[in-house]
């Protein structure tokens, strides 16, 4: 698989080619196993990187950027990740250049032969590539684990939102967010969750949904779309996952969800919108 409108590396297009594919076959699903996939891949991306400039690995990781975004368009979280490392990599840069220049000024100062001066700074500059490197690439694991751990702080947000005997409505079964606030809740709470069939997209992530909170010790109900306005009279909060939250609070989620919020604002029910930091995004919705 070829991408004639972005250039990059033959070595570096071997890592890239595979993982393209399998998010245009949709191999890859799930906000959190796109994100570290992605940060997985940048990683090995500038582990086999080779530049004299910082500033090159930063247009490679750009270029290579714009070929992850173009076999997924509509995914957000790609985009999200690939800003991140860029945004790392600049401070990096930044930092290196305070820290290393008057040393740099110094050093030079001592040396008074041209052929010394080109050899002294060809060898300070693979150490500080060298350790640009590895400085990068500890930062995106630190990201890695940030991200696998982004559901651990659920626990006593859920405790606190959530009371005893109270009924939920979730219409977006999709979010796996959602369904570990839901989990972590149980700990220490009993309610009554209904599950909105999202019929015909989601209808068997609902399914399985339904089967992950039964599974956990959650009464749970599965309500055809057709009745979510004849149980509305009963739910306490409804419960609803996002794929990005934008810059004026609005956010992207399933198709079922402005429905039930039209709802929400005829009985005045509370919602719960369960998002993570890597899914904000500094656009914002035409819609509020």
């Amino acid at each position: 698989m070829s991408t004639p409108d972005v250039a990059i590396g033959p070595e570096i297009q071997k890592l890239v080619d595979p993982f393209v594919l399998k998010l245009k076959r949709h191999q890859i699903e799930g906000d959190r196993e796109i994100a570290l996939a992605v940060a997985q891949l940048l990683m090995r991306v500038i582990s086999a990187a080779r530049w004299s400039d910082p500033h090159d690995l930063i247009d490679l990781i750009r270029k290579t950027g714009k070929v992850i975004i173009g076999a997924r368009s509509k995914e957000i979280i790609t985009g999200n990740i690939i800003r991140r490392v860029l945004a790392l990599i600049r401070d990096e840069i930044e930092t290196d250049n305070s820290e290393s220049t008057p040393m740099m000024s110094s050093m030079f100062s001592l040396l008074s032969t041209n052929s010394n001066k080109k050899s002294a700074v060809s060898q300070v500059s693979k150490k500080q590539n060298s350790d640009l490197r590895s400085i990068i690439i500890h930062g995106i694991r630190d990201l890695v684990d940030e991200i696998s751990a982004v559901n651990e702080n659920l626990e006593t947000m859920a405790w606190d939102l959530i009371h005893d005997n109270e009924i939920l409505l979730t219409p977006t079964p999709s979010s796996d967010t959602v369904l570990e606030f839901l989990i972590k809740a149980r700990a220490k709470r009993t309610f009554t969750v209904l599950v909105t069939e999202n019929y015909p997209n989601d209808i068997k992530k609902a399914h399985k949904f339904v089967k992950a909170l039964v599974d956990n010790k959650i009464d749970t109900i599965l309500v055809p779309d057709s009745t979510t306005f004849a149980v509305m009279s009963r739910v306490g909060k409804v419960i609803v996952g996002s794929k990005s939250v934008f810059a004026n609070g609005g956010c992207m989620s399933n198709s079922g969800v402005a429905q039930c919020r039209g709802m929400c604002q005829g009985t005045q029910d509370p919602g719960i919108r369960c998002g993570w930091i890597i899914q904000v995004i500094a656009i914002i919705s035409l819609q509020s």
